[in-house]
């Protein structure tokens, strides 16, 4: 019986095993709210039936990550943003790369090829209300667009 394997485990670990057994009841009861078809899910991946979804879950941790980790360094800023398209942030985070190597964000002549791409894209972008030009506020947009970036890589 359940009792006489408990009989010798100490309370300081029987503790520890109940207040996994109530985070697990308390999950529990939270997916019993949750649409038919997501139960069902949650039943096929806990019991193994699912086990491909698993890697799905893993992988999307590193997006997660990433994402929580960029949005963090947005802070307060205002960064706003229209026409951006997925992977953009790529080109705003070698402009960014481009200037703290000592590049230099030139008028209308003689500009980077980093700075050409920014100016390419059909995105209109501004951060705390001004146009980004310089590697922090280029920074700020990367980041912006990478957590845009891994919101749709997660739906």
């Amino acid at each position: 019986s359940l009792l006489a394997i408990l009989a010798d485990v100490d309370s300081e670990r029987l503790l520890r095993v109940k207040n996994r057994c109530d985070r697990l009841g308390a999950a529990v009861r939270e997916v019993r709210t949750f649409p038919p078809h997501l139960q069902q899910m949650a039943q096929r991946l806990l019991s193994g039936e699912a086990s491909y979804l698993w890697n799905r879950v893993t992988a999307l941790s590193e997006v997660i990550d990433d994402a929580t980790e960029r949005d963090k360094r947005i802070g307060t800023h205002t960064v706003e943003v229209a026409g951006a398209a997925t992977g953009d942030s790529k080109v705003f985070e070698q402009a960014a790369e481009y200037l703290e190597s000592g590049g230099v964000w030139r008028g209308r002549f003689r500009k980077a090829p980093q700075q050409k791409a920014v100016d390419e894209l059909a995105a209109t972008i501004t951060v705390d209300g001004r146009v980004p030009d310089d590697a922090a506020s280029l920074r700020l947009v990367a980041d912006h667009l990478g957590v845009l970036d891994a919101v749709a890589r997660v739906q």
